[in-house]
């Protein structure tokens, strides 16, 4: 179960409840985290980005790809395998 923010709530999380947290602020262009934390340990994996233009790529990828797609549901994996893509 994903559970937004704590709302005031201490102590631990049931076992399968899963926080998910968003800050904005200030200037902040992209700074994402992944936290899995455990017992007296944790993993992060995060991603910066300094400037907008960093997302640009993406974007200008998946507007090409939806420029030749049929109707349909797409996901960034569908975008990302279609010829002339490679996957990186």
């Amino acid at each position: 179960m994903l559970r937004h923010g704590r709302q005031g709530a201490a102590g631990p999380r049931p076992a399968a409840e899963v926080g998910v947290h968003a800050v904005r602020g200030g200037s902040w262009v992209g700074d994402h985290l992944v936290l899995l934390a455990g017992e007296g340990e944790w993993l992060e994996l995060r991603h910066v980005a300094q400037d907008r233009a960093a997302f640009a790529h993406g974007a200008l990828a998946a507007a090409r790809f939806v420029t030749t797609a049929g109707p349909g549901w797409y996901t960034m994996e569908d975008m990302l395998r279609a010829p002339g893509r490679a996957v990186r």
